[in-house]
């Protein structure tokens, strides 16, 4: 059982329930657009630095183009960003530090070894194009 990670989901469930429905809506809106420029970020990055990479199915444009495929919605994303509520801003902006503080010192426990980490293998599948 993941105790220690029902534990924090516990605590943010209590965190979260002192705010109203509508700023619960807008944070998770504001999360899933951080999730969203990541993406769109790695795709653009993709595109340019491992153009080889085995995938399922390629968009059939160009790499500039593919920048300026993301550039609207990202736009878009950053205007929502400039026009929610301060507290929001400021939840996220906690959250997001968190995020980077906890990466940090995973790499630190790899570094030093304090937990074991595998590497995993990924293979590539076979697509099927005769259906």
């Amino acid at each position: 059982t993941p105790t220690y990670g029902i534990l924090l989901g516990l605590v943010v469930i209590i965190i979260m329930s002192v705010a109203d429905f509508s700023q619960l809506v807008e944070i998770l809106n504001f999360n899933y657009a951080i999730s969203l420029l990541m993406e769109y970020a790695a795709f653009a990055r993709l595109r340019y630095t491992q153009r080889d990479l085995p995938r399922p199915f390629k968009v059939p444009i160009p790499d500039w183009a593919a920048v300026l495929l993301v550039l609207p919605p990202s736009i878009g994303i950053i205007i929502l960003f400039a026009i929610s509520s301060w507290i929001t801003n400021m939840f996220v902006f906690c959250i997001v530090s968190l995020g980077i503080v906890l990466y940090k010192l995973r790499e630190i426990a790899q570094e030093r070894r304090w937990c074991e980490f595998n590497r995993l293998e990924y293979t590539t599948l076979e697509m099927n194009r005769d259906s």
